[in-house]
């Protein structure tokens, strides 16, 4: 959609004179204003409830993006927009063009497991004289990672350093024993 001008434009019809109808417009310039969007939401932690700093979000076009003059803004699956929540696990996208979107985690914060959901979004038009519509996504919970959980993370060096630890442990202890028989 298009915002509603509150501007006027004046206008006057002429003719030469009665016996001949020409009529003489002056041209005149009137832009659209397309209206656009915002999604915004909050990103929270299943077990305290508590808000997430620092999860990253990409905003990606569910469908073409087009405007009311055929130009596509988006792409179908195109990354629109990336955000990240403040301290408040808040997010909030920049104006978008109007449309079907889905919002997708892409990172999360630490202790964290990371959301393979997409959330759905539309930007609709609420009246021409709003200039910029509000999509809020509510909470999004992040589930915790279970105490008891190893995640692998490819770094192997402290399960190296027990090994070697241990193995020098067993070594030593092998080697007392021996001495104290000799003894």
């Amino acid at each position: 959609g298009y915002l509603m001008s509150e501007e006027e434009y004046d206008f006057e019809l002429k003719a030469e004179d009665n016996n001949i109808p020409l009529i003489e417009i002056d041209t005149v310039n009137i832009f659209n204003q397309s209206i656009k969007g915002i999604i915004e939401g909050r990103k929270i932690g299943s077990d305290t409830k508590k808000p997430l700093k620092g999860v990253e979000f990409g905003v990606y076009a569910r469908e073409d993006i087009l405007t009311l003059d055929g130009t596509v803004r988006a792409a179908k699956g195109e990354l629109a927009d990336t955000v990240v929540t403040d301290k408040n696990g808040c997010f909030k996208t920049k104006e978008l063009y109007l449309g079907k979107y889905y919002v997708k985690e892409h990172k999360t914060a630490k202790g964290y497991i990371l959301s393979e959901e997409e959330y759905e979004c539309e930007l609709v038009v609420s009246d021409n004289n709003t200039a910029v519509v509000t999509y809020n996504c509510g909470d999004i919970v992040n589930e915790s990672v279970p105490p008891d959980t190893f995640i692998p993370t490819g770094d192997n060096t402290n399960t190296l350093a027990y090994v070697g630890i241990m193995s020098l442990s067993f070594v030593f202890c092998i080697l007392y024993i021996k001495r104290k028989r000799h003894n």
